[in-house]
């Protein structure tokens, strides 16, 4: 019996060791993915300012195309209702105050704003994007939290017969052990919300095994 005892205690810090790593590597993968799903719409976003700064600019010169088309027909019939050489003068130099007024760039410079708009929409998009890709900041990599003198375990209370962890593994501080931080961390004593349930014991937090580990709390990032 005691033999079976130590097998299930054995099997069951095996399984929360392969928990634990197989849970790392899922957030990081997902925070991978996210952050490449964050370029990819940016780059589909700026793809789009680029295209539409191109639509707006043939506008452009397809309108100024025009008007200059138009103010070299009504220069044309201008001279042909003219009778004398100052006349003719006269239909030259409205041609030309006529064709400054279409090579203004009003609409060129409209354009360039637009999409100027359009990148800088995007860029802010990007970067909110990413940090909501970010890891919460009570979620600590295995390595740091132990390297710190940390304990990356779940968070357990309740008797031993009905005893309730956290899904995640967090990085313990405090206790009985005098666990501590990473850099840039504090110890957040209030942690009864990690647990899946509440239970009717006291807050009294312990390990797989039942041991108590005293007032602990988990390591939070700091601003």
């Amino acid at each position: 019996m005691k033999k079976n005892g130590i097998y299930i205690t054995i099997g069951l810090l095996v399984i929360v060791l392969l928990a634990s790593v197989v849970l790392a590597s899922s957030q990081k993968k997902q925070v991978s993915d996210c952050r490449v799903n964050c370029t990819s719409v940016s780059r589909n976003e700026t793809k789009i300012c680029n295209e539409d700064y191109k639509i707006c600019r043939t506008k452009c010169w397809e309108e100024k195309k025009a008007c200059l088309n138009e103010t070299q027909e009504r220069f044309h019939a201008c001279r042909e209702e003219c009778l004398g050489r100052w006349c003719s003068r006269d239909c030259a130099k409205k041609r030309i105050m006529e064709r400054k007024e279409c090579s203004k760039s009003e609409c060129l410079l409209d354009c360039r704003d637009n999409r100027s708009n359009c990148t800088e929409a995007s860029k802010a998009n990007f970067s909110s994007c990413k940090d909501q890709c970010e890891l919460s900041p009570f979620e600590i990599s295995q390595e740091d939290c132990e390297n710190a003198s940390g304990r990356f375990y779940r968070l357990c209370n309740g008797p031993y017969f009905d005893i309730v962890c956290s899904k995640g593994n967090y990085c313990i501080c405090d206790g009985k052990a005098n666990y501590t931080c990473p850099g840039n961390h504090t110890c957040n004593h209030d942690i009864e919300e990690f647990l899946p349930r509440k239970t009717q014991a006291p807050e009294v937090y312990k390990d797989l095994l039942g041991n108590d580990l005293g007032d602990i709390g988990i390591c939070e990032k700091t601003v």
